[in-house]
């Protein structure tokens, strides 16, 4: 499966510069060249975030040590709740109820769809992203 298949927010669902309202927030560009990161107060958001992530990653390596070098257990026979996931996202774009929630559902189930090493990378970074994007977002209106 390609990359544009996926569709929806992040995929080629959506013409070039046509995203729902809240996507525009949460697509960039890719830059030619990997980001040299500078920590300044701006960031400390990102890097406390990513501080959190990092130690309750440390916490699963104990909980789920069992699941190292196991099935994924995704692939082709996950398409169609991806594309549901991808379906119900747009629908409440497109009605004004659109969420983190479903932009986070949406490209979690493409995740589950992949069954290539490198698609199911690029989706779980995907899914790492609006879920660090979303816990910021959570941080600034102070929830």
């Amino acid at each position: 499966m390609s990359d544009d298949e996926s569709g929806g927010i992040f995929g080629g669902y959506y013409a070039e510069g046509e995203h729902p309202p809240i996507a525009e927030n949460l697509i960039m560009p890719i830059p030619d060249e990997p980001p040299t990161f500078m920590v300044t107060e701006a960031d400390t958001t990102l890097v406390d975030v990513l501080a959190e992530v990092a130690a309750r990653r440390e916490n699963l390596d104990h909980k789920w040590r069992a699941l190292r070098n196991e099935q994924d257990g995704t692939g082709e026979h996950m398409v169609k709740m991806a594309r549901l996931a991808r379906e119900g996202c747009d629908e409440a774009f497109n009605t004004g109820r659109g969420s983190w929630c479903h932009v986070l559902a949406e490209d979690f189930a493409w995740a589950m769809a992949q069954a290539g090493h490198g698609g199911l990378r690029s989706e779980l970074i995907n899914v790492a992203a609006v879920a660090v994007a979303w816990i910021e977002d959570l941080d600034r209106r102070g929830k």
